[in-house]
């Protein structure tokens, strides 16, 4: 074989991969990316649900639509202990318009978290509410037996409304929850993973916020909610309001933005 021959050879083997890499060039710069801020300012809680954090998002869209399908956060504290959160539900304000002589009106869409579809070039805000499915995981088995308790003293003829309070599936539901996982004082790291139904990558920040010991006493009151709750749900529309009411402390915690980093960047998908 001339020698010419051989670099020739090369250049034309080489050339054979141009296509399927310019191909992979162009998926990778027309694959949709969404951007995701997070406000100033989250919502942290305490409830017979379990540690709750609320963030308030923005999402923007660029090169495509992008259908977000599941939200998830890392809530770290500063001694190593983490609570995992996931998206339960979404809160969005919307303007809706009227008349020209009136004023618009901004109203409140909440709906269950299945789904969450930010269209290209647009901009959607929404708090995100969250609650621990460990917690979630761990309560169903707490209420199944509370439920076959309560069933069993129906069938007996037992439905006796002081006896249920005092029984111990009753104080066991009510020990369960006060002793859920909580804030505690001082600086939490937020992880942020944002999935999408189709290929795309995810820029998010990580930020960080700090509880005092204030706030983490004011959550520790609404613990006192939960003997109150359980005879509100027996009793339900016969309870007597005069006997008191849950009031609920919610806390806000300012977000530091730490930094800006993509988080999950899934495989590329072949279009079908």
């Amino acid at each position: 074989m001339p020698s010419w021959l051989t670099p020739l050879l090369a250049i034309i083997g080489a050339l054979a991969w141009l296509p399927p890499l310019v191909s992979l060039i162009l998926k990778l710069i027309r694959r949709p990316r969404l951007e995701v801020l997070s406000d100033n300012w989250a919502q942290i809680g305490f409830t017979e649900l379990g540690p709750i954090f609320n963030p308030k998002l923005a999402f923007y869209a660029k090169n495509g639509s992008v259908l977000i399908n599941r939200i998830s956060a890392e809530v770290t504290h500063e001694s190593g202990r983490r609570i995992d959160f996931e998206w339960q539900s979404i809160e969005e304000r919307q303007m809706r318009m009227q008349m020209p002589e009136i004023n618009n009106v901004l109203y409140v869409i909440s709906d269950d978290a299945i789904g969450l579809n930010v269209t290209r070039d647009e901009m959607k805000v929404a708090l995100i509410k969250m609650q621990s499915p460990d917690v979630i995981q761990k309560a169903e088995g707490v209420d199944r037996s509370y439920s076959e308790h309560l069933n069993h003293q129906k069938r007996v003829g037992k439905f006796e409304l002081e006896e249920i309070l005092t029984s111990k599936t009753t104080t066991d539901r009510i020990d369960f929850r006060k002793n859920n996982p909580s804030f505690e004082a001082g600086k939490y790291t937020v992880r942020l993973t944002v999935e999408t139904r189709h290929s795309s990558i995810v820029d998010s920040e990580l930020v960080e916020f700090e509880v005092t010991q204030e706030q983490v006493d004011s959550l520790a009151k609404n613990k006192e909610n939960f003997p109150m709750l359980e005879k509100i749900n027996l009793l339900r529309e016969r309870y007597d309001k005069s006997e008191g009411w849950p009031q609920w402390s919610w806390q806000q915690v300012k977000i530091k933005k730490t930094a800006n980093k993509a988080l999950n960047w899934p495989p590329l998908r072949s279009a079908s």
